[in-house]
């Protein structure tokens, strides 16, 4: 039996970097001062502010009470206006946690959230957080990819997350399988509108601060995506270093129109007024993309101090010049309009700014800012400079951390660098999560061995300020240069031909190594698509001193988006590299091309993956496909083969042959691994008996990451039932069932029979089988893009 493939150039069938490292951006912009070049690329927030509730639910039902609260608005995609105080969202909420009670729900139970209607949404929410249920909100809406889009993804959620209790919207679409799912009719509990019936239930369950209370879904991904677990802690910490930042108080009135199942909309708006007790208003997402100025209508008309928008909604505005005239809008009264999400665009935020100055709006309104899901939203910003506004920055500085958070840069290998050089941006603090669901708490995949979450952002430090200029994983070098897309995509959308905001620009796969790709949406009028694309290829060469081979006119249709409305490149390159192999290395159809929701919906793709547990070369290959799978409908089917069925007292490889194979191939692929092999060697038996019964409950993914980690990341002993119970348990099986079922002979049975299946079918572990093709050993990402399918 070969143990495991050790293919000639220790990289599996031609695995390459995928992208530049982080230095090859090159230094940041000199400071002029040597002493500050010196000093450690580290900014400390300062303490987190003391918290004046022990739990979410506190900050709802202080609110009620509280005489001079503001009231919260709803504005719907008809422009339906509907207007509440706290004390009815309390009582709704009451009603509803009756409601999930006598369903039976429990304290800790996942229960999911896919409801349009903001005023029932928040209420579920807040039902959840008073009943100490999990909630885990998943979009409503259709996006750009078809009216199906929501359903599918609710059923993706559901099975990939053990098929938990579910509350839908009035007229909510359920896909075929999820309601053809036998189990559907006990996790279905029906419309939210329903459950208002229920009398309220006053009793509230008393959380700890770090007790998981909400589940936020990672964007981009057609396959189960990541949630993020943030804690009442997490929160409550970012509500008050935001109001003490930004000085706000319940006298605050603030304007969101970010879906609330986005961090944004949800936590860093809603959540937070909800502390304050201040005015909040909620616009659909849909009514503000399809005419941004309506965000400034309801800005102006609710006397509004606090926005906040992505990057390209400042463009979307300023795109609307032309209607500005006979405005009489008021915009005096804004204090703050936060910019994040995506890298903030100098130019762009001084059109804006000059575009809106005649209707009131401050030159000091605009605050570039920097956070993530993982960070319960935004934690560092600052006021658009003077500088900045002249147009002297490549990059807009985002600002100083907020208190109870610190950033560092640091390099490779995690040593912080000097200020002024470019490096990964690290985060720590009291907002930011402990995990993903499924993982162990500070994973070593996601967190440093200090604790440090790795955000997979590229920034610099100088003059006490963070500056981040955009994705580790959004690089590519052009004429001896390193640039991020969204640099490329602005140059592009500076010319009249191109349609803003619809422009990809990224590396994509190719034989030679990554090529440029751009893909951009022609502006309506008298260029053709083909002249716009030469006028795309000119300006490049003129802006980066690069010649440029695949520029790709696109429908609109075929650009994917988030539903906030932010570009999914990695989807956008995965459909193309798939063209690519489908039609022979021809460029990616043109603009008349029939959109995906047109088109024959592709199959979603099986992997079949035979594995060990401990074998390093299944934990590197499993990476890989994690990541070329995350844009994509592949399914990973897990198959177990046990290498060494009686484990081992020592290693299973010399260390010459860590150090020669494994040790440069986990490099390659970007995963830590330790630089000596692990032992004892276990046996794996119950490990793979307690993969048996979480694939009963869909969790097979989160448990079989979690295996990996604890055994090459933590050097537990994964033969030990106590050790795979706390697995389990973080994966969101029950612990007390999973410890009794796992050692069951019926699991027993059935690992054997699946094993006898593995050593029928394979001789070299890991091997994967992507319909016709055979993969032996560690594939490219590249190999796996090209085979799987949206």
């Amino acid at each position: 039996m070969t143990t495991s493939q050790f293919p000639r150039d220790g990289a599996g069938e031609g695995d390459q970097p995928r992208h530049a490292p982080a230095r090859a951006l090159g230094p940041a912009p000199t400071t002029g001062n040597p002493e500050q070049a010196q000093a450690p690329s580290l900014l400390d927030g300062g303490p987190a502010p003391a918290l004046e509730l022990s739990g979410l639910g506190d900050a709802l039902v202080r609110a009620a009470r509280a005489q001079d609260s503001g009231t919260l608005c709803w504005v719907g995609s008809g422009g339906r206006t509907e207007t509440f105080g706290y004390p009815r969202l309390l009582g709704d909420a009451r009603r509803m946690l009756a409601a999930l009670r006598a369903a039976g729900a429990v304290p800790g139970e996942k229960i999911i959230l896919q409801i349009g209607d903001a005023p029932q949404a928040l209420a579920a929410f807040w039902a959840c957080v008073l009943g100490g249920f999990l909630p885990l909100p998943v979009a409503a809406h259709k996006g750009a990819e078809g009216s199906g889009e929501a359903a599918d993804l609710l059923h993706r959620v559901w099975c990939g997350y053990g098929r938990p209790r579910v509350i839908t919207g009035e007229g909510q679409e359920i896909a075929p399988a999820t309601a053809a799912d036998p189990r559907w009719s006990a996790a279905g509990l029906g419309e939210a509108g329903a459950l208002l019936a229920h009398p309220p239930d006053r009793a509230h369950h008393r959380p700890d601060l770090d007790d998981p209370a909400l589940l936020l879904l990672t964007s981009g991904s057609t396959g189960v995506p990541k949630a993020v677990v943030l804690s009442h802690r997490n929160m409550l910490s970012r509500s008050a270093a935001d109001i003490r930042s930004n000085g706000l108080s319940r006298a605050s009135r603030t304007v969101n129109w970010m879906p609330l199942d986005h961090v944004g909309g949800l936590v860093m708006f809603h959540v937070r007024d909800v502390v304050l007790g201040c005015h909040q208003v909620h616009v659909r997402t849909d009514r503000v993309l399809q005419d941004p100025l309506r965000w400034l209508e309801v800005i102006d008309q609710h006397r509004a101090d606090t926005t906040w928008a992505p990057g390209f909604a400042f463009r979307l505005v300023t795109e609307q010049a032309a209607r500005l005239h006979g405005r009489r809008w008021d915009l005096s009264c804004l204090r703050a309009v936060m910019n994040g999400g995506e890298p903030v665009r100098a130019p762009v935020v001084r059109a804006f700014l000059g575009l809106l100055a005649p209707y009131g709006l401050p030159r000091t309104a605009m605050r570039p800012g920097w956070g993530m899901s993982e960070t319960s939203g935004g934690v560092a910003d600052c006021e658009f400079t003077a500088a900045a506004a002249a147009g002297a920055e490549r990059y807009v500085s985002v600002g100083r951390p907020q208190p109870g958070t610190a950033v560092r840069v640091v390099d490779g290998a995690d040593a912080v660098v000097e200020q002024g050089t470019t490096g990964r941006l690290q985060v720590t603090g009291a907002s930011v999560t402990g995990g993903y669901h499924g993982r162990r708490r500070n994973d070593r995949r996601d967190f440093t061995p200090d604790g440090w979450l790795r955000t997979g952002d590229l920034g610099f430090v100088r003059d006490g300020l963070l500056t981040v200029t955009g994705r580790a994983d959004d690089t590519i070098r052009l004429g001896g240069a390193t640039y991020h897309g969204h640099e490329i995509e602005a140059a592009v959308e500076q010319l009249g031909c191109v349609e803003p905001t619809f422009t990809v620009a990224g590396p994509v796969g190719a034989p030679g190594g990554e090529e440029l790709a751009v893909f951009f949406h022609p502006r309506s009028g008298d260029t053709a698509p083909e002249d716009a694309a030469e006028a795309v290829r000119a300006h490049i060469r003129r802006c980066f001193g690069a010649e440029v081979r695949h520029v790709v006119p696109v429908g609109r249709e075929d650009v994917p988006k988030t539903g906030i409305g932010k570009l999914r490149r990695a989807r956008m390159r995965q459909r193309f590299e798939r063209d690519q192999a489908d039609n022979g290395g021809s460029s990616m159809a043109p603009a008349s091309t029939p959109p995906p929701s047109a088109r024959q919906a592709q199959p979603a793709s099986t992997i079949d993956f035979w594995f060990d547990y401990t074998c390093p070369f299944s934990l590197l290959a499993r990476h890989v496909v994690a990541e070329a799978t995350e844009g994509t409908r592949a399914r990973m089917v897990w198959h177990p083969f046990e290498l060494r069925p009686e484990g081992l007292a020592g290693p299973a490889f010399s260390q010459e042959v860590w150090e020669n194979a494994v040790l440069p191939l986990a490099r390659r692929v970007g995963v830590e691994i330790d630089s000596r092999p692990p032992a004892p060697v276990p046996v794996t038996r119950l490990a793979f008996q307690g993969l048996q019964y979480a694939l009963e409950s869909g969790s097979e993914d989160g448990y079989c990451d979690s295996v990996f980690s604890a055994y090459f990341a933590e050097h537990q002993d994964i033969a030990d039932i106590a050790t795979l119970t706390d697995i389990a348990r973080e994966a969101g099986l029950d612990p007390e069932d999973f410890r009794s079922q796992a050692v069951s002979l019926r699991l027993a049975d059935r690992h054997r029979a699946a094993l006898e299946r593995s050593e029928a079918a394979v001789k070299i572990i890991p091997t994967m089988v992507v319909g016709a093709r055979r993969i032996e050993g560690v594939p490219s990402r590249e190999q796996i893009a090209r085979l799987v399918g949206d």
